[in-house]
């Protein structure tokens, strides 16, 4: 009797086991920002900010299906019009003179515009404030808030440009600040003469 109870446990436990890996289980996916277009999946980038509302060029489609709402399938395979986050009939917009880049509106975003990049111009553009290149930075902007940032300050003369930089590349990460009373947040944006500026 001890052995037939002990292989009963035996078999729900592998059971049990294999439902976990099978195909098509229901779990909590933890999707990224993503929208699906053509074939190509794009994702979306926290460091690319379109340079202005001049750079969106035409329609390319829109949102059919929100994964983030509606799937638990671990084994679902995206296609076009699938978006992690977006409403069914947003639409996604070209970015002028970027292929492998496109933009959907977002509020939260400077100039309201949230840029999203395809795996395959994956090295297109810098990511990193340290992979950046400011040789040819000719305007930097400041803007305050997190969820609808205003802009607060320009800087267009090249003399101020290089005092920025310089004092930021001189800057030293000081692991123990604590800002004293309620936190701000700012963003810089790093414009050349292009569709896409550099955000931090």
């Amino acid at each position: 009797m001890k052995r037939m109870a002990l292989l009963v446990v035996a078999l729900l436990l592998m059971g049990g086991c294999g439902a976990i890996g099978m195909p098509g289980a229901q779990v909590e996916i933890d999707w990224v920002d993503f929208v699906h277009l053509n074939d190509e999946q794009y994702t979306a980038m926290g460091s690319e900010v379109i340079a202005g509302p001049e750079w969106i060029g035409a329609e390319l489609g829109e949102v059919a299906f929100n994964v983030s709402d509606n799937v638990k399938d671990s084994s679902y395979r995206t296609k076009n019009g699938d978006a992690a986050f977006r409403d069914v009939g947003t639409p996604i917009f070209e970015v002028i003179d970027s292929p492998g880049f496109v933009a959907v509106q977002d509020a939260a975003e400077v100039h309201g515009y949230r840029i999203y990049r395809a795996e395959a111009a994956r090295d297109a553009q810098p990511v990193r404030y340290r992979d950046m290149d400011f040789a040819d930075v000719v305007k930097v902007e400041f803007h305050e808030g997190y969820t609808q940032p205003s802009l607060r300050n320009t800087l267009t003369e090249p003399e101020e440009i290089d005092q920025l930089l310089a004092f930021l590349d001189d800057s030293q990460v000081d692991s123990t600040f604590s800002p004293a009373g309620q936190e701000q947040f700012y963003t810089m944006v790093f414009y050349r003469d292009a569709p896409l500026a550099q955000s931090i």
